[in-house]
């Protein structure tokens, strides 16, 4: 029994250490303001001591430890999504109101024209048109993991974990039929989010980091942002 006793303290203490060094080469790519001390101070983390490992997929097999990481990168909407619009002679549409997707407000079409310059030129009796856009930014925070054996260069990171916040901004386009029947249109782009949505997890480097390796280490990705 006392053998046994010896064996297992044994191992914990081997962990420990391993843990230890591992936590010296964490890096944390675009965000350096953010430090990890003792990541597994909870006991979560599975063992990272692997001398080779085969899993479910490609990204699983390795040699040496997992190195994580948390990157944090941007990218945006494929174009502008309408919401709403109107097309008829000014004096019957320009009470009606558009509106977006989110918190923002509708706009009438008499505001729509004079918000991007057109309202002053316009008469009663022309034909005008309004419309409604939003458009997305997003920001994604992935918890990446490298086998230690491997250089460390972005393409040995493999994704495990990905959160992310959503930005919505809204765009407006107006214009009226000239008398040389030639449409004149104008757009007004709003810098400010309209909307700011965040999967449950986008603030917690921690948990970024702790799911992102054991996601790598099993070889699967999950995505907990929904887009």
């Amino acid at each position: 029994m006392k053998r046994l006793a010896s064996v297992i303290l044994a191992i914990v203490m081997i962990f420990t250490m391993n843990v230890s060094a591992l936590a010296e080469g964490y890096t944390v790519n675009d965000i350096p303001r953010v430090i990890y001390d003792d990541l597994d101070e909870m006991g979560t983390l599975p063992p990272v001591t692997l001398d080779y490992y085969y899993g479910p997929s490609p990204f699983a097999y390795g040699e040496g430890e997992i190195i994580p990481r948390v990157r944090e990168w941007q990218t945006a909407s494929s174009g502008l999504y309408e919401c709403e619009s109107q097309t008829g002679l000014y004096l019957s549409i320009a009470s009606v109101a558009l509106g977006f997707t989110g918190l923002a407000p509708a706009m009438t079409v008499a505001q729509i024209l004079s918000t991007v310059g057109l309202g002053i030129s316009i008469k009663d009796s022309q034909s005008v048109t309004a419309e409604t856009y939003i458009s997305y930014r997003y920001t994604y925070r992935d918890g990446e993991g490298r086998w230690s054996t491997e250089p460390n260069q972005d393409e040995y990171y493999f994704l495990g974990y990905r959160t992310g916040k959503r930005e919505t901004f809204k765009h407006v386009m107006g214009g009226y039929l000239e008398s040389n029947n030639r449409w004149r249109t104008k757009i007004k782009d709003y810098p400010g989010a309209i909307d700011v949505e965040e999967s449950p997890h986008y603030d917690d480097y921690d948990w970024i980091l702790q799911q992102g390796k054991i996601n790598v280490i099993l070889g699967q990705v999950y995505d907990e942002t929904g887009w």
